[in-house]
């Protein structure tokens, strides 16, 4: 019966150490060092990490390309990452769309640098009251804008989560991530704040 009890107890302790060993492991992983930065680079902060595309704030914008208005070739926001891209879905047809393009335009070239504006215009109608082209190329010889326009049905400003309004307007900071996005019109001093929290 004594040698039956110590074999049960050694039993026991090698069941125990076995344990204790893998609780020993698992605390050992769990205070590895943590993971390094990419050469060249810095890991993204948490909440880039879990955004998710899609055309509200906090989501990771859609990339599309968007035809440019004066020229051939096509604009994608994907491809602005590192700067803030404003976009600005609006329309000769529409009074305080024009209104504010003074301030967007003022807005690209204070801040050439870290920012690119992309003014898309409606898809053309006959009931425009200016030819796009001309109103832009009159009105904006040298703007630092990109002027783009959308297809027939708008699905640009459908993706970008427009609602029927305009002027609309969506600002991505320089990770992708759509920091505002709404139907209304702005001053400068609104657009700049939201640029500036863009940037940050």
């Amino acid at each position: 019966m004594p040698s039956r009890r110590i074999e049960m107890l050694m039993k026991t302790r090698r069941i125990l150490c076995l344990l204790l060993a893998g609780v020993l492991l698992l605390c050992l992983a769990a205070c590895q060092k943590p993971e390094e930065p990419p050469i060249g680079g810095e890991l993204p902060s948490p909440d880039k990490v879990t955004a998710v595309p899609g055309n509200n704030v906090g989501n990771l914008a859609y990339g599309a390309d968007i035809p440019l208005l004066l020229s051939e070739g096509s604009f994608n926001v994907a491809s602005n990452r590192g700067k803030v891209t404003v976009l600005n879905f609006w329309g000769t047809w529409c009074g305080p769309c024009r209104n504010e393009l003074p301030d967007f335009d003022r807005i690209a070239t204070e801040y050439a640098e870290t920012v690119t504006v992309f003014a898309v215009h409606s898809y053309p109608a006959d009931t425009d009251p200016y030819e796009p082209e001309a109103y832009v190329t009159e009105r904006f010889p040298d703007s630092k804008i990109i002027f783009g326009v959308n297809d027939a049905g708008n699905p640009f400003y459908t993706l970008y989560g427009g609602d029927g309004y305009y002027p609309y307007t969506v600002i991505i900071d320089g990770d992708g991530v759509i920091t505002y996005s709404k139907s209304s019109a702005m001053s400068y001093e609104q657009l700049k704040a939201l640029v500036d929290a863009a940037l940050k």
